[in-house]
């Protein structure tokens, strides 16, 4: 690493090092060959400054130190995105867990300081911490992969737990989680502002915060959230019922969330919750109503065979009567109109790779999807494609409109499907039917919901030499923009 950052410099200072040596002039030429690129120069200066940045966060001992190297962490990580690799790769990541995991603790300092400065530069430690981590698997699948895999949502939470379980400090920690969750610094205040609002103005309030409400960007932050609810709020009935409507109103931001909401494994524990309220006291009808809406929205997603065996168990009462409370909830699940589908936030995509393949099928193909979309993009976004090693031989892509437009190798513009469209928030299926055969008039047809609704007559793209095919669904590229689900037809 220092070798290749001295390397213009040394270059430079070789030119003239003596007026007495003998050694020929250097070309210009040979110079800029052993130079990088400025590009790449900055790109290593800023490796070597987020390299320093966690050796000093590492050997950092009072407060203030590690808070300044945190947020000049964070600058870093925002500033280049090619940084996000070296953090995972010089141990960032466990490094500032193992911080965040000794961030009560003040035993190793030496200087006495008064008990809000020590509480301020506790959550001003831990904001950043979850800043930084935020910010490292933000548009990184690789380091989203290694958090979730190798580090654990579930050592974040233990180390977050005494946090959690402080008075002190519950409100801004949660509000954190939530940030980290949703990729949004903007709702870090969300608890601390419910806790100051009155019981009878928090629906008022939670009006305001829907609006707030994003996409939810890692599940496993958010399942912290749903386990804290018992630890946080036991004793207090308005905060309860205030995170249980929060997260109803996750459900109801986009159909994304409540994919994910519905598949953390949390409809057991708010189906017992839900049961047991019935004879609790000290659980309101509001809370109790809040409870049912959550689990029929959860529900409307499906339920797994043991989460189906509990709620048909509980049905039946001991007296061998119909607990009509828990029918009403079989029966709104039963309704359920979701199939099981993929939920695909793009950038997102399934990719299927297969060797030795010549093109298209020489017999021709079909092509058959379940397709719902929540939101569409600007600008046309594959559905479907087929490429070789160095050309796409097949595209079907959605306009920002809803229309469908089809591309190939063997014709020089799309196609645009005129009376085929996709509709928002509704179940399209689409079918494709490409007769290779110069005989088939025409030898494009397509269906939408088994309708035949466009024809076409399109060469068909020429057999090559074998390579390695991919077979895409969606669009993984940066630029990918598309909140939309496929299903299997």
């Amino acid at each position: 690493m220092f070798q290749a950052l001295l390397t213009p410099l040394r270059g430079r200072l070789d030119l003239g090092a003596s007026p007495k040596t003998t050694t020929p002039p250097v070309l210009v030429s040979q110079v800029e060959e052993n130079e990088l690129a400025p590009e790449d120069f900055a790109r290593d200066v800023m490796i070597e400054l987020m390299r320093n940045s966690v050796e000093n966060l590492k050997l950092a001992e009072d407060a203030k130190t590690k808070i300044q190297v945190l947020a000049e962490i964070q600058r870093i990580l925002r500033q280049d995105a090619a940084t996000k690799d070296a953090f995972r790769e010089f141990d960032g990541f466990l490094i500032v867990m193992s911080l965040l995991s000794n961030v009560q603790n003040s035993s190793n300092s030496l200087l006495s300081e008064p008990a809000e400065q020590v509480l301020s530069d506790i959550l001003e430690t831990t904001r950043l911490i979850i800043t930084d981590l935020s910010e490292a698997m933000h548009e990184h699948a690789e380091n989203a992969e290694y958090f979730r895999d190798i580090v654990g949502y579930g050592s974040l939470e233990d180390a977050m737990r005494g946090l959690i379980t402080n008075p002190q400090t519950v409100d801004h920690v949660l509000g954190l989680i939530l940030a980290l969750a949703t990729h949004d610094s903007g709702v870090s205040d969300v608890f601390t502002t419910l806790r100051a609002t009155s019981e009878d103005q928090l629906d008022a309030a939670l009006v305001q915060i829907v609006e707030r409400l994003g996409v939810i960007k890692r599940p496993g932050a958010i399942l912290i959230l749903w386990n804290a609810i018992p630890q946080v709020a036991s004793d207090d009935g308005a905060m309860r019922y205030a995170i249980l409507k929060l997260f109803e109103l996750l459900s109801l931001a986009n159909h994304r969330n409540q994919a994910i909401l519905s598949t953390l494994g949390i409809i057991r524990s708010l189906f017992q919750r839900f049961y047991s309220a019935k004879c609790d006291p000290t659980v309101t009808d509001k809370e109790r109503h809040i409870l049912q809406k959550l689990l029929r929205r959860l529900l409307d997603m499906g339920a797994t065979t043991s989460e189906a065996r509990l709620i048909f168990q509980r049905m039946i009462r001991e007296d061998q009567t119909l607990d009509t409370e828990i029918l009403d909830v079989v029966r709104f699940g039963i309704k359920s109109r979701w199939l099981e589908h993929f939920s695909m936030e793009s950038p997102a995509a399934l990719a299927l790779e297969e060797e030795n393949v010549r093109g298209l099928s020489l017999s021709g193909f079909t092509f058959m999807i379940w397709i719902w979309v929540s939101s569409l993009s600007q600008a046309s976004h594959p559905i479907f494609t087929i490429k070789s090693v160095d050309k796409t031989i097949l595209s079907l892509q959605i306009d920002g409109d809803g229309g469908i437009r089809l591309s190939s190798s063997a014709e020089q513009k799309s196609a645009l499907l005129s009376s085929t469209k996709v509709y928002k928030l509704r179940w399209t299926h689409l079918t494709l039917v490409y007769h290779p055969s110069r005989t088939s008039r025409p030898s494009i047809r397509v269906f939408s919901d088994g309708v035949l609704s466009d024809t076409l007559d399109r060469t068909y793209p020429k057999a090559e030499v074998g390579q390695v095919g991919t077979f895409i669904l969606g669009d993984a590229s940066r630029t990918a923009k598309m909140s939309w689900c496929i299903a299997s037809s």
